[in-house]
């Protein structure tokens, strides 16, 4: 499972199975409501737990003056896949096309083995 979401949610500063202290922000309101959805659908939010490259915020105010930054936006896996992450972070490079510019993608590396079909048939018959 994959969830690619703008939350407007902050979280960082509580620490779970879902979400991580890197990059900790203090949960704001939205934060609040969507970390218990995440950790009841074991749903992990590596960009919270993966230190990556370059800023870690996704979300930047549509002021001239940018005077705000945040992370709001998050790929999520399963649980499962943490130890399948590679890399989580932010890919700047990304053109929305947007005129004004007031997000980034969040991205998520993974790597994982997956069966051949005659595999996976043994083992749904075991």
């Amino acid at each position: 499972m994959l969830l690619f979401i703008d939350a407007n949610a902050t979280v960082g500063d509580v620490v779970s199975p879902s979400v991580g202290s890197v990059a900790p922000e203090a949960q704001n309101l939205n934060g609040d409501l969507y970390h218990p959805v995440l950790i009841k659908h074991r749903i992990a939010l590596p960009s919270t737990m993966v230190v990556g490259k370059g800023k870690s915020t996704t979300w930047t105010s549509g002021s001239s003056l940018r005077l705000a930054a945040r992370r709001y936006d998050y790929v999520g896996v399963h649980l499962h896949w943490r130890a399948c992450v590679l890399d989580a972070g932010v890919d700047e490079t990304i053109d929305f096309g947007n005129v004004n510019v007031d997000h980034d993608a969040a991205f998520v590396h993974i790597a994982m083995f997956l069966p051949d079909s005659a595999d996976a048939e043994r083992w749904r018959s075991e």
